[in-house]
């Protein structure tokens, strides 16, 4: 992670808290509204043409003090896998609205949730958008250039899904 900061002349010490503030909210956020146990297994600097890992991704923008756009990404069988716990109805067993509105809400309460971590932790003042589901084999989503977009990969039963953070404080 020192390279991704150095290559984009970020302090490296904020990029830790931001990174930390949204894995632990993603991680804790799973433990509550669906019971499962997420681990993070690896960490990567997005390349900018890379497609999403994973076949249902929920994006959600932070604007204020806080800039960027934060994404999760899960492959078709966890995302139906969290929707089911998450309504406790296990006769979901295709990407529909429901899974498509569930994977969204994933997104939405963990880019709440570490927004109101780094508020409290760096006195920044931030807002977030409605999120955005995308799905498909294969999709685009772009991140802000100028600002390190840092992939986690995270498993749970065995399955891997990712989550990709570009969020920087604004210098106003």
């Amino acid at each position: 992670m020192w390279l991704m900061a150095e290559k984009f002349n970020v302090d490296k010490t904020l990029l830790v808290k931001i990174m930390n503030g949204f894995i632990n909210a993603l991680i804790n956020g799973l433990d509550q509204m669906a019971m499962v146990k997420a681990r993070r297994v690896d960490i990567y600097l997005k390349n900018p043409n890379e497609l999403m890992r994973g076949d249902i991704s929920s994006m959600v923008s932070v604007f204020g003090d806080l800039q960027g756009t934060c994404v999760i990404s899960f492959p078709k069988k966890l995302a139906i896998l969290i929707v089911q716990k998450l309504m406790m109805d296990e006769s979901i067993d295709d990407v529909n609205d429901d899974v498509q509105d569930g994977i969204g809400e994933v997104a939405n309460l963990t880019a709440g949730a570490a927004k109101g971590t780094l508020s409290a932790e760096l006195g920044t003042n931030a807002s977030i958008s409605i999120p955005s589901v995308i799905t498909g084999i294969g999709h685009h989503i772009e991140h802000d250039s100028k600002v390190p977009c840092i992939g986690c990969v995270f498993e749970i039963d065995g399955m891997q899904f990712t989550m990709e953070i570009a969020v920087a404080v604004n210098k106003k």
